[in-house]
């Protein structure tokens, strides 16, 4: 399978969080070195650092045997080091998946303990194709320094940003630095593989993947140091509605041939995603300093769901509430963000309106038109 789910532990901790808020959810099949051992192999990001944890079997160098391990890192010496969890005993040649293993010991950086809650199962987006489950909700929603209240934490980002700027408010100092945060589409489309979500609507791409990996100090996604090699300043200025399919926006953006290595502005990367970050509400004035604009619009079905005469009247009032989201030119934040486009002399402004289909966009020109 491509991705196998760890229940974790809540027992064991490790550097004051559990095995289960480190390891818990889903493992993807690692891109780079997908067998070791002629076994399948999986790795997952960590919370406290961003970077990753290994599952994977290697050959017991000292009895011969084989085991599946946790590691840092991947190989024999690896395992022979640093480890996080092991199986307890010698594994067979057969158990060539780490849901056969039902006997665990976890390391908590002192001593090795054993806890039987602590397994792996198929993933159920395997188990059920198609069936998208928030698993990223497994990572901690807020920084294991608990004694930092939300009051402080927003004082801090405002403290931060009123340094970086000057003010804590929108300026154009802020928006200037903001415009260099463009973030290349390769990195997005491995973004969106690594953590499958596709199907997830943006809001959910926020909430389950980016504001866990930037709960630690609450800083833009953009700003984590494993992102940084990817990010400068942007060619092009993308809106869209958070309430529509990310994987729809993802494939607008690479629609044909689109150099992976061109940078786009994307709020969700670009900006701080927790409170305080008032300074960050500048995407108006960031468009100016791009080449081009998009405005990605997922196809709805507007002819189907409104007659021609009650589109014509812009009867946009008899639309369920959940489908006008999904609707860029009836979001406020989208339509004065075009409006900034229209103003900027010689600025190309490209327009997507359709689906993703196959992973591929699809325009809907009768959805444009309605």
């Amino acid at each position: 399978p491509r991705r196998v789910f760890c229940s974790g532990s809540k027992q064991v901790k490790l550097h004051g969080l559990t095995f289960r808020e480190i390891f818990g959810g889903d493992w993807l099949l690692s891109r780079n070195e997908p067998l070791v051992d002629g076994v399948p192999h999986y790795e997952k990001m960590m919370v406290a650092d961003h970077s990753f944890a290994h599952l994977y079997r290697v050959r017991n160098t000292l009895g011969g045997g084989r085991r599946w391990v946790i590691s840092p890192s991947v190989g024999a010496d690896a395992a022979a080091g640093i480890c996080f969890a092991g199986s307890r005993d010698n594994c067979q040649k057969t158990d060539v998946l780490p849901t056969q293993i039902k006997d665990w010991v976890l390391f908590n950086g002192e001593q090795w303990t054993g806890d039987k809650g602590f397994t792996f199962n198929t993933s159920t987006m395997d188990m059920n194709f198609g069936e998208v489950r928030p698993h990223f909700n497994k990572m901690p929603q807020r920084p294991p320094d608990s004694e930092v209240s939300e009051e402080e934490w927003e004082r801090r980002v405002k403290l931060e940003d009123f340094n970086a700027f000057g003010s804590d408010k929108p300026s154009e100092s802020s928006a200037e630095a903001a415009a260099q945060r463009g973030i290349t589409i390769g990195f997005i489309l491995d973004f969106t593989e690594r953590y499958m979500c596709h199907e997830f609507p943006t809001w959910q791409v926020v909430r389950d993947i980016i504001k866990p990996l930037t709960a630690l100090t609450r800083c833009r996604y953009s700003e984590l140091a494993d992102v940084a090699a990817y990010v400068g300043p942007a060619d092009s200025f993308v809106a869209h509605c958070w309430s529509a399919k990310w994987g729809t926006l993802v494939a607008a953006i690479t629609d044909g041939s689109a150099n992976p290595e061109r940078r786009v502005w994307l709020d969700v990367f670009a900006c701080r995603q927790w409170p305080g970050a008032t300074a960050d509400h500048i995407s108006q004035q960031v468009v100016k300093y791009c080449y081009s604009f998009f405005i990605v619009c997922e196809a709805v079905g507007l002819q189907n769901l409104l007659t021609n005469e009650q589109r014509f009247a812009r009867r946009a009032d008899l639309l369920d509430a959940k489908v006008r989201r999904k609707i860029a030119f009836m979001r406020a934040w989208c339509l004065d963000e075009a409006v900034a486009a229209l103003e900027e002399e010689g600025k190309v402004i490209v327009m997507k309106c359709g689906v993703m289909k196959d992973g591929k966009f699809t325009n809907d020109l009768k959805e444009a038109e309605a």
